[in-house]
């Protein structure tokens, strides 16, 4: 997960999601066609990608009410954040178009108060009202929901969350093959006893042992699934990746990309030390981040290798040592992938090339 850059907020359009604080779930729009919620917005989400977790954060046009305020988009239903009623404090994805009017009720103003540029938390403060744009624990069905709730900072940390660039999700095919610079595909081959992943198993696409199956998880991460072995790829102690694993991953509201992001964040501190234990757990070795370098570059990172640091200067991708795959730290190795026609041809020997194609009937025969 690669959070936005707050100082792209200074661009008339970002789109994001927005994770809270409190509960680790993400913003969602509520679409429940007969149902009481339908049209809230909600922390209730679980899946990080999802048509009812994307937001647009609008420039504001005027400034006569101060510079950096914004209107906030519903990409669902392309309406904006909007008190419910003059009479209630619930915050619904409800404007047809945005209000400027401080002295409105209806007004879509509001002001992002940055916490921690590191971590990527922030607040919004509705401009009419003055309050801050909170969590509200309340009774069902309208727990979690956004509310305008107090002129004060809380303590609970229900009006601080975590601001994530929706551009940097990259959302891979369920069937993919690795190509190298050598026109191979990434293979699995028995080398002593263990079943590694190698450059020069194959030039066909449609050999049994390239073929490999994605698994997103909810958070965004994945897991990679050889076709061949029938096990999930895994890091191992030496840094090599393995294709012998089997699936034991749990999912966990308290994920490792979700303590990644707030490891440097002050109010998060204390959990260090726990921190570091269990991104030594074997479910974190299986689980790998697929970053958008650029318009068409991609790279992955194995979670487990994570070294909670300099986001880019901590990229870990998956590189080409002696034909077989391993992980390094990115200082050493510069990620860079050129897809091109599903195709990803390498520019940089070290580094493998990452190719997503449709998975090619040999690799179930």
């Amino acid at each position: 997960m690669v959070p936005v850059n707050l100082g792209a907020l200074s661009e008339i359009h970002v789109l994001v999601v927005l994770k809270s604080n409190y509960n680790d779930k993400y913003l969602r729009y509520v679409h429940e066609e007969d149902g009481e919620m339908h049209g809230f917005v909600q922390f209730s989400g679980e899946e990080i990608v999802s048509p009812y977790t994307k937001y647009e954060l609008e420039m504001a046009k005027s400034t006569h009410y101060g510079k950096g305020l914004v209107h906030i988009r519903c990409c669902y239903n392309n309406k904006y954040l909007v008190r419910w009623s003059p009479k209630h404090n619930w915050i619904v994805a409800g404007a047809d178009e945005p209000m400027e009017d401080k002295y409105n009720w209806a007004s879509t103003l509001f002001e992002p108060l940055y916490i921690d540029g590191v971590a990527q938390t922030i607040r919004f403060r509705h401009i009419h009202y003055s309050y801050y744009a909170c969590l509200w624990r309340a009774a069902p069905p309208h727990d979690f929901g956004l509310f305008i709730g107090s002129s004060t900072l809380d303590q609970d940390l229900r009006d601080v969350y975590t601001i994530i660039d929706w551009e940097s999700l990259l959302i891979m095919p369920k069937h993919v093959a690795f190509k190298g610079n050598n026109d191979t595909y990434l293979g699995t081959r028995l080398l002593e006893g263990r079943l590694y992943l190698h450059f020069s198993s194959s030039s066909d696409i449609g050999d049994p042992t390239v073929g490999n199956e994605v698994v997103t998880t909810s958070n965004g991460s994945v897991r990679i699934k050889s076709y061949h072995s029938g096990k999930f790829w895994k890091c191992s102690n030496h840094n090599w990746i393995l294709a012998d694993s089997h699936d034991s991953y749990m999912p966990s509201s308290s994920n490792v990309l979700t303590r990644f992001l707030r490891g440097r964040s002050e109010q998060r501190r204390k959990q260090k030390q726990k921190q570091k234990q269990e991104n030594n757990s074997p479910e974190s070795d299986m689980l790998f981040w697929p970053i958008k370098v650029d318009k068409n570059v991609v790279a992955l990172r194995n979670l487990g290798n994570m070294i909670v640091r300099e986001y880019i200067k901590g990229l870990f991708v998956i590189y080409k040592r002696e034909s077989c795959s391993s992980v390094v730290d990115s200082e050493e190795f510069e990620p860079e992938a050129l897809v091109e026609s599903g195709v990803a041809h390498q520019k940089d020997n070290s580094v493998v090339k990452m190719g997503l194609e449709e998975a090619h009937r040999g690799w179930f025969n």
